[in-house]
């Protein structure tokens, strides 16, 4: 009965999204100590930090096989949260203590750096696959076919 395998998954990363979610709340009375502002930003990110890692092992042991884009996408989503909420976190501790020109210099320089690491990994990881594909997948290359498409490309003089 292959469905009642895919219920058991799903009910046990169900379970695992609501823990996260209880874990959240813990993690953001700790975060309150710090900043009592910073508590609902806190239990919101981490929250959505633990679903989103939930959802990903989900698709992940339903869907066998290659993954797509999104799919891969959706990977770097968890770190993506965690890193923007880190930043906006110490963002606010320095404009408290150093003045709002750090904060703000904090928080765009962490948001930039996650942004550029995710862009970065979801480009090696799509590469990576692709590279897989090709190397399981060998293509026959005919030369003159090859050379009549580089020359379709090049300057008419040359």
């Amino acid at each position: 009965m292959p469905t009642l395998t895919k219920f058991r998954i799903m009910g046990v990363h169900l379970f695992g999204a609501l823990a996260g979610v209880y874990l959240a709340a813990g993690i953001a009375r700790i975060f309150a100590w710090f900043s009592p502002a910073a508590a609902q930003a806190a239990f919101i990110i981490i929250a959505s930090f633990f679903c989103v890692c939930e959802l990903c092992m989900t698709i992940r042991e339903l869907h066998r096989g290659p993954h797509s884009t999104g799919m891969i996408i959706l990977d770097f989503m968890p770190f993506l949260l965690l890193a923007g909420g880190l930043s906006l976190f110490l963002g606010s501790l320095a404009s408290r203590w150093f003045g709002s020109d750090w904060g703000g210099l904090i928080v765009f320089a962490g948001i930039y750096y996650a942004i550029i690491c995710v862009i970065c990994g979801v480009k090696y990881r799509v590469q990576e696959r692709n590279l897989q594909q090709d190397l399981e997948h060998p293509q026959q290359v005919d030369p003159k076919e090859v050379a009549r498409e580089t020359r379709k490309y090049m300057h008419p003089y040359i």
